[in-house]
């Protein structure tokens, strides 16, 4: 009874619809606080039902209502960007705050930083709050672009220390050839050297000669 009494006062034009749309969002939370779905349902009935209001374009709880139903959405920055157009909350800094934050979240940094930028040159209030908000994003964002040159660093230093330096290689490949230009070298002096050898083991005796001690080849 009470579920039905709330829905069909959602729908009366008095002075302040809204009231009843909370009280039925309010009864909605208790009553299924696990039933996301519903409540989402709800939130959308409730935005789509006093949007054509212009009394509530810039009221607090209207707006609230709006951001909550647009954060929970699948199609989040959408949700936003059509509050954006249809001019609901344009003037309240917790719309353009929570739809900085909910792009920041989404790795859309630019985005949040034109939207941050968008909130100042409209003069939206609380301003201060938007200032406070927009220093802390840019903080933020230092920290992210340090700790990304410094994650490029080590990378980039793992792959140099994983591989051979290029001189290095270089100059260890120009050893290997020496060694072999010079063990072919030998080689061939010591095939001379055994001819020669072999030659004066064949000399008739009386010729002074070293013993035949040939080297391998």
């Amino acid at each position: 009874m009470e579920y039905e009494q709330l829905l069909s006062a959602c729908h009366i034009d008095d002075d302040d619809p809204i009231i009843h749309w909370m009280s039925y969002i309010d009864y909605m939370k208790r009553t299924f606080p696990s039933n996301e779905r519903a409540l989402l349902s709800t939130y959308k009935r409730c935005v789509q039902s006093l949007t054509h209001h212009l009394r509530y374009k810039h009221d607090q709880r209207f707006v609230r209502i709006c951001i909550i139903y647009a954060d929970r959405s699948e199609n989040t920055l959408e949700q936003f960007e059509q509050l954006y157009r249809i001019k609901v909350g344009v003037k309240t800094a917790m719309l353009w705050m929570t739809w900085a934050w909910v792009a920041e979240k989404k790795g859309g940094y630019k985005l949040a930083e034109t939207i941050f930028r968008k909130a100042l040159e409209k003069k939206v209030e609380p301003v201060n709050v938007v200032v406070e908000r927009f220093d802390q994003f840019r903080r933020r964002m230092d920290r992210r672009n340090t700790e990304s040159i410094s994650i490029r660093k080590d990378v980039k230093q793992g792959n140099e220390n994983a591989r051979p330096d290029k001189t290095d290689n270089e100059k260890e490949n120009n050893d290997q050839e020496s060694k072999i230009e010079k063990n072919a070298e030998e080689k061939v002096q010591r095939r001379r050297l055994n001819q020669k050898v072999s030659s004066v083991c064949l000399m008739p005796p009386g010729h002074e000669i070293e013993p035949c001690n040939l080297m391998s080849v």
